[in-house]
């Protein structure tokens, strides 16, 4: 017979798991966004995904990092095989993912609990408001319901699997069965970090995570023995000390493409991780959501004059667990582990200066602690009930909250006119909503909408050149927004991935689809993006092709023909020559197209080679299977058929 206290917990869990599952539930109505269309379309690049070798070239055609989150986008693969998809199925995924990272981390709260000595009913009692807490908490909604931040979700999964791998070897150990446990600490724990940091990077934080736990937790009241001892220095402190090493490494004083200093992002992320963790404490709503470019990079200790406060309560923050960790070993390891998850994203690396869902590791541990500081008295007062009651209220708050918050983003117009009226500072946000005006046939107010935008950020190149796009679909654009929209992309250049797709896009358009756009118009715009200088070898093949496209359009074939080939000697693309020959092939002739296509393939890619990382992976994969070369060969072909004699033509293409 089942003792009544499983059932009760397994009760319990079932409920936590239904309310999960009902708060984010509305989010199966919503759609893709931003982020997900850049990497998505990988499921359908090559085709659909039916054998090995087409598995091979999706999961080596990551972009995200240079590791490529293959585990992540594998994980896509539950979803749809190809693309374009629906959303719903990734979005149902990324439900069941959280609620199972929910029951991991009640496990994971449940045996710190036991860490602690508490008894079996304090500690599963804990961790459950814990997780729930957790959970349910509506920051998340932007994680679970942006298809893509699947990576950090999957990475968490992998990191808390890390955590339970290295407490069962620490049981292990204090047993004396060291053989089990060195199997726990040195193949399942590696194991999991592995498969973490191949969902998204800052898994490699888990050692330190570990850590984390390990220090203010385990050690503590416990101890260890040699072999505990030795397998954390060996398999958490080095690996913790290489993973430092390695960040600092990165250090660049001016990163480039960013309108801030790296001093300057450092005196920003207390003020982020400030904002974070007031925004954990007391929920709304609505937050920032996936607009965060409103965020201002702090200047001076001074300016803005929240700088140097949050530096100072930060510091305070890094202190406090070393302080709290033998009367309050809860409260220190959940400070620990929050700021040891925002190592990566929230120090020297050049990412954008704040996001919500980094949070969504770093904050497993912080309301469990607040659990445990609630729970705690009651064996001493009479205060239990009150105090179960309140973390109830605060409980049933975060949940209301949440479900809001899911119905909010299932209904995309209306998310993008409350981001647009909540989040004035945002130029992508004001850009979304006006976007959707635009859809919508509300030209006017989009139109005022991005006027009145650009005059806090006259430089920002979306918002000009969606202006450009309300004003095409009005009936013309004004010289004036051409005038703005030429200062902004002088200012940024084609360094910036929508400057030069929008660039791309209307050269390849017809002139008459923009009134006022015409050619000359347009080639305007486009020496202004040139003037500026970048140079790297993406950069300098996007300038030559965008050069390309110009003289195509005035119809001078032989400059295209040189700009395409200086593109390809600047960043050697399989992929770039098949679309370079095909646009020659239609606007200058088969035989002047064939021989640009075989000039290239004698060329062969002069000894460019790929950065390291997963695209020196994929371009290998792609090697190995031939995939270009047997695309190019029909590209041939094809174009070939078109030239008087046929076949026989290509010796004359020249």
């Amino acid at each position: 017979m089942v003792p009544k206290t499983v059932l009760t917990r397994f009760a319990w869990i079932a409920a936590f798991v239904a309310t999960v599952a009902l708060c984010f539930w509305p989010l199966l109505s919503a759609g893709f966004l931003f982020d997900d269309f850049a990497n998505l379309p990988a499921l359908g690049e090559y085709g659909p995904i039916k054998d090995f070798d087409a598995l091979a070239r999706y999961l080596t055609a990551g972009i995200a990092d240079p590791l490529g989150r293959p585990v992540a986008m594998a994980s896509f693969l539950l979803d749809s095989r190809d693309w374009p998809a629906a959303a719903r199925p990734f979005l149902r995924t990324n439900i069941i993912l959280h609620a199972i990272n929910g029951l991991l981390l009640l496990a994971l709260l449940r045996r710190l609990g036991r860490a602690l000595d508490l008894d079996n009913r304090t500690a599963f009692n804990a961790a459950l408001w814990g997780a729930a807490l957790w959970c349910l908490h509506p920051l998340w909604v932007s994680t679970v319901g942006y298809v893509v931040q699947r990576h950090a979700m999957l990475a968490s999964t992998f990191v808390l699997l890390g955590l339970l791998a290295w407490l069962s070897a620490v049981a292990a150990f204090r047993e004396g069965r060291a053989g089990q446990g060195w199997l726990w600490a040195a193949c399942v724990m590696p194991a999991c970090g592995v498969l973490a940091a191949l969902s998204k990077a800052n898994g490699m934080l888990l050692p330190v995570l570990v850590l984390a736990i390990q220090w203010f937790v385990v050690m503590p009241r416990h101890g260890v023995g040699r072999a505990e001892r030795l397998a954390t220095w060996l398999l958490l402190g080095v690996p913790s000390l290489l993973l430092v090493a390695a960040l600092l490494a990165q250090i660049e004083a001016e990163p480039p493409g960013r309108s801030w200093t790296l001093a300057e992002r450092l005196m920003s992320q207390p003020r982020a991780l400030a904002d974070y963790l007031w925004t954990l404490l007391v929920p709304r709503v609505n937050s920032t959501g996936i607009f965060a470019d409103g965020f201002q990079a702090s200047t001076g200790w001074l300016t803005p004059a929240s700088t140097l406060p949050a530096a100072l309560g930060i510091l305070a923050l890094l202190v406090a667990p070393f302080l709290l960790r033998h009367r309050q070993p809860a409260l220190a390891a959940a400070l620990a582990f929050y700021l040891a998850g925002h190592l990566m994203e929230s120090t020297v690396l050049p990412l954008e200066l704040y996001f919500e869902h980094r949070n969504y590791l770093p904050a497993m541990l912080l309301a469990w602690a607040l659990a445990m500081s609630a729970l705690s008295p009651l064996s001493r007062t009479g205060h239990g009930k009150a105090v179960v009651f309140g973390l109830g209220a605060y409980l049933l708050v975060l949940g209301a909250l949440t479900q809001q918050r899911a119905m909010l983003w299932a209904d995309t117009p209306r998310q993008a006119a409350v981001w647009g009226l909540t989040l004035p500072d945002s130029p992508r946000a004001q850009t979304w909503a006006a976007q959707h005006e635009l859809r919508a046939g509300n030209l006017a107010a989009a139109h005022a909408r991005l006027v009145r935008t650009l005059e806090q950020f006259p430089h920002n190149p979306m918002l000009a050149l969606n202006l450009v796009n309300v004003e095409c679909a009005a009936g013309g654009t004004r010289p004036g927004t051409l005038e703005q929209a030429a200062r902004a992309l002088a200012r940024t250049g084609l360094r910036v991935d929508m400057n030069h797709d929008w660039l791309r896009d209307r050269l390849l358009a017809e002139a008459a689809s923009c009134p006022g756009l015409d050619k000359p118009a347009l080639f305007a715009l486009v020496d202004a993006a040139l003037e500026h200088g970048s140079r790297t070898p993406r950069a300098l093949a996007r300038r030559e092709r965008i050069q390309g496209l110009v003289a195509v359009g005035q119809g001078d074939c032989p400059r295209a023909r040189q700009h395409f080939s200086d593109a390809l000697r600047s960043q050697p693309r399989d992929s770039s020559a098949y679309g370079d020959t095909a646009l020659l092939a239609s606007h200058c002739g088969a035989g002047f197209a064939l021989s640009f296509l075989r000039d290239y393939r004698t060329a062969g890619r002069d000894g460019f080679v790929e950065k390291p990382g997963m695209p020196r992976l994929h371009r290998a994969v792609l090697d190995h299977q031939g995939y270009w070369t047997r695309e190019l060969d029909r590209l041939e072909t094809l174009i070939a058929r078109d030239i008087p004699g046929g076949q026989d033509a290509r010796e004359q293409a020249d």
